[in-house]
């Protein structure tokens, strides 16, 4: 049986990961560099994550899958963007209707979760931990330490401040809360 791996990062370019890899800082990364394949990739345009993470997930671009920010706006209103705006079908849709399995985890613009051949957990911009964020619903009462483990959620903050600026003035936490989630999505992935 074949399998394929996906592991996407954000933000976490070559001309980075290269010299850490090269200086045995990544050696997870650097093994899956020199036995799979890497490669640069071009961003979408416009070149934001929102758009990004739902081309990768299709295959198409935002003129096609219809998302082209964390927002959707009309004339009236400005909605955080959630799977019922995407216009195009996802890779696990493709595999579900040729009864292939899929994991997905933690995958931005994944909520509400859709049905599939497999489990889906939903990424950024999930609503909250209340939300119905698996499919199937009964996963979400294994994420426990007891079951698969506790699924952190990637925030988009710490303590109300936005990312960009725990980043500039609040490094630690912000890499504390992203060792969190990152281990606890390993954790759930591998059970």
């Amino acid at each position: 049986m074949t399998r394929v791996l996906i592991i996407g990062l954000d933000g976490a370019t070559l001309d980075l990961m290269k010299p850490w890899m090269d200086q045995g800082l990544l050696p997870t990364f650097n093994h899956l560099r020199t036995t799979g394949a890497y490669g640069p990739l071009r961003s979408t345009i416009p070149p934001y994550s929102a758009p990004a993470w739902v081309s990768i997930c299709t295959g198409v671009n935002p003129g096609t899958h219809g998302i082209y920010d964390f927002f959707h706006t009309d004339t009236l209103t400005k909605k955080i963007v959630n799977t019922t705006y995407r216009k195009a079908p996802a890779l696990w849709n493709y595999l579900t209707s040729l009864n292939k399995t899929s994991l997905i985890v933690n995958v931005p613009i994944t909520y509400p979760p859709e049905p599939i051949q497999g489990v889906l957990i939903s990424g950024l911009l999930t609503p909250s931990e209340r939300s119905p964020f698996t499919y199937p619903a009964s996963i979400k009462h294994d994420l426990t330490d007891d079951k698969l483990g506790t699924f952190e959620f990637e925030q988009v903050g710490a303590d109300e401040v936005p990312k960009y600026l725990a980043a500039k003035y609040a490094p630690d936490k912000l890499i504390d809360m992203t060792n969190t989630s990152t281990r606890s999505h390993a954790t759930v992935t591998q059970n």
